[in-house]
């Protein structure tokens, strides 16, 4: 396996991963009824700005002729 696509996997699953805590915390905070609005619409900002930062680097690698596939693509639209 070729170290790009180590790299890219390392960064999906770290992003994939943040987002995925993220979420946990705020379903242990409504849980116990301490979630507040600020803090849901800050996380939500948040991931939201994650994605799209990678999205934009997918298009970015794809239109520079890079190993941006259709797939990649599709899979960033699906996340975002």
């Amino acid at each position: 396996m070729s170290l790009e696509y180590r790299v890219s996997g390392a960064i999906i699953l770290s992003i994939s991963g943040a987002t995925i805590i993220l979420t946990l915390v705020e379903i242990g905070l409504f849980a116990s009824s301490k979630m507040k609005p600020t803090f849901h619409l800050v996380s939500a900002c948040i991931k939201a700005v994650i994605w799209v930062i990678y999205f934009a680097i997918i298009i970015a690698g794809a239109a520079a002729g890079g190993n941006g596939s259709a797939l990649d693509i599709i899979f960033s639209l699906a996340a975002t």
